[in-house]
């Protein structure tokens, strides 16, 4: 199968270079030149598909399909068709590639059935026999405005096919097509998401899709503006796919890792590429170094993608060449909890990792990667949770890891919580407990 095709990349290369060179003057190139932005989707996204006849649900819940290898988990390839001006500004956007699928039952006129969303305005450089699009649709074009303090806003519409297939036909394949049209027009948008001059560790090869100096820095929200409508889609940047066991684990060097200032933002950097982003907090990226270097740490894994509204991934975890950190760090954070009792729970609708009545990781609608989250905390006997900074007391931007050994943390909570009832469309952390939770404190329990 030809994922990419290099005589039209080519091509495409010449036409953004014309484009550029036609609206800017030489004096006007900068780093964050015209280029190229390669998403993911993380959970819930959607799309109201009560056009289409037949269908249920109407709404369709959506999961990424990854377009190709070499750009990892990749489904959705984004192009600033311009250069960022002089202190920010305005650029054009144009979704080049989306690969969506449902990610829960559908059925079409009482038969079971597969639906794809997808976008492909490659030029050619994305064949359809990798990316179907077989319905000629406008361009999906929107704005980005890019400020100079690490953030962007972001607004645009979506024309895509929707391709419908017997469940688990071969969508690349068109004689599986049961039928496909062009979906409702979507408009999509987010505000103050983060962004780097710095590729985060284990973004994919950019070499058929350069960024040019612009890295999305953290997940972005895309959602309707209309309050209620259920179109959303929130993507964070790439990273590689995932493993068999459900974690993504990304390796660096623990003696060349340092915190650095980019941008304004202070990062957790190995080799030109960013870690963690602790946004303001000079401290907990220092302090994020110092646990590295201490375990000696060079792998990072996570399980789950991030819900809406949160910074972190559900469930992370370091390791040493494959093997679990064990020991002691002086001045750590860690609340330690019961390998032998932590289970799964569907609380409130959200799948949750529990230690009796202490929540652990909340993993909304996720299900899977809860267990598989379980599996991985088991197979490893780890202990201890443990974070460089915390939500509750300044910033979303935290690092969170579990290990094993050491003195074990008893967070001291009443018995009973409860997740809020949310309503569709509101934040996932919408979570509130029955009583007033005072500043946590590791206390070494007896």
């Amino acid at each position: 199968m030809r994922c990419f095709s290099l005589r039209n990349f080519v091509k495409l290369l010449a036409v953004t270079a014309v484009v550029a060179l036609l609206i800017f003057s030489s004096a006007a190139a900068l780093a964050q030149r015209s280029g190229y932005d390669l998403m993911q989707t993380g959970p819930g996204a959607g799309i109201n598909l009560s056009s289409v006849p037949g269908m249920l649900p109407t709404v369709v819940e959506l999961k990424g399909v990854p377009i190709c290898a070499c750009t990892g988990a990749t489904d959705t390839i984004m192009f600033r068709t311009h250069d960022v001006p002089p202190g920010g500004g305005a650029v054009p956007l144009q979704i080049v590639a989306l690969f969506l699928k449902n990610s829960g039952p559908v059925s079409m006129s009482g038969h079971a059935v597969d639906v794809y969303i997808t976008v492909n305005h490659s030029n050619g450089v994305i064949g359809q026999e990798t990316l179907p699009m077989p319905d000629a649709l406008p361009d999906s074009t929107g704005t980005l405005t890019i400020r100079a303090n690490g953030t962007f806003d972001s607004s645009f519409t979506v024309h895509s096919d929707v391709i419908v297939v017997a469940a688990g036909a071969d969508v690349r394949n068109p004689a599986t097509h049961l039928a496909h049209r062009a979906a409702p027009p979507v408009t999509l948008g987010a505000t103050n998401s983060t962004w780097s001059t710095i590729p985060p560790i284990g973004y994919p090869n950019e070499c058929f899709f350069p960024a040019n100096g612009f890295y999305p820095g953290g997940p972005v929200p895309e959602a309707a503006p209309a309050p209620g409508d259920p179109h959303q889609h929130p993507v964070t940047p790439s990273g590689p796919p995932e493993g068999g066991n459900g974690a993504r684990c990304l390796s660096f060097n623990p003696a060349t890792t340092h915190a650095e200032s980019v941008g304004g933002r202070w990062k957790v950097v190995d080799n030109g590429h960013y870690l963690f982003d602790f946004d303001s907090q000079a401290a907990d990226a220092t302090k994020a170094v110092a646990v590295i270097q201490h375990y000696h740490a060079n792998e990072y894994c996570t399980v789950g993608s991030t819900l809406p509204g949160e910074q972190t991934p559900p469930y992370a975890y370091l390791l040493v060449s494959g093997a679990s950190l064990v020991g002691n760090m002086a001045g750590e954070d860690c609340i330690g909890f019961n390998t032998a009792t932590v289970t799964v729970q569907d609380i409130s609708g959200r799948w949750t990792i529990t230690d009796g009545s202490q929540l652990m990781y909340n993993f909304g609608p996720q299900k899977t990667a809860a267990n598989q989250a379980l599996a991985i905390i088991k197979g490893f006997h780890s202990t201890l949770s443990c974070f460089v900074g915390r939500p509750e007391t300044s910033t979303h931007f935290v690092l969170l890891y579990s290990r094993s050994g050491g003195p074990i943390f008893k967070l001291k909570v009443p018995p009973q919580v409860e997740f809020k009832k949310v309503k569709p469309g509101e934040p996932v952390e919408e979570i509130k407990e029955k009583f007033e939770r005072p500043a946590i404190q590791p206390v070494i329990k007896k």
